[in-house]
């Protein structure tokens, strides 16, 4: 039977798509527990705690992928821009007068930047990833056949360390 082989790696597509995912939540938290409502209300400005905890969440959201990325120069540079950009353009968003209903503004703010992030940055971060997938995989491949081959030393000395662990608890038992 030819049943499709589940793939073993984080695919560009898999990591894209938890950025995204990462950013709609990091973001919704900032905007809607973070925001200090009296203060915008009586100053029409966000507060530098909000401005804070906006920079925050989206440098949180970003976190993860770029250190998957960060020996990848031309990779970590097109996200970091992405999430530079991310930051001043909501902090730009939300510094505006308090509207009426301001939990409806923030809502639409923050699908507004999810669909700028999506068509704008994700099809360029993509471009720029998929170059190095196949090198992933093949790296990936190599490891696994490493790790889990017996007769390779790399797998010997794993088993030798795990049956000594054991028969040290054993011992102990």
């Amino acid at each position: 039977m030819d049943a499709p082989r589940k793939s073993r790696y984080f695919s560009v597509e898999d990591q894209l798509f938890e950025l995204m995912h990462d950013l709609e939540v990091y973001l919704c938290r900032a905007l809607f527990h973070e925001v200090n409502h009296a203060y915008w209300a009586a100053t029409t400005r966000q507060s530098k705690d909000t401005e804070y905890e906006i920079r925050h969440a989206i440098t949180e959201a970003f976190d993860v992928i770029l250190r998957r990325w960060e020996n990848v120069s031309d990779v970590r540079a097109m996200l970091a821009a992405s999430r530079d950009i991310l930051k001043d353009g909501v902090i730009m968003c939300v510094d505006v007068p308090r509207p009426p209903d301001a939990d409806a503004f923030l809502a639409r703010v923050l699908e507004n930047v999810m669909v700028f992030f999506g068509s704008s940055w994700i099809p360029r971060i993509d471009a720029a990833m998929l170059p190095y997938q196949h090198n992933i995989e093949v790296i990936q491949r190599n490891w696994r056949r490493c790790y889990y081959e017996p007769n390779h030393p790399i797998c010997k000395r794993r088993l030798v360390r795990q049956f000594e662990k054991m028969s040290l608890e054993m011992q102990s038992v």
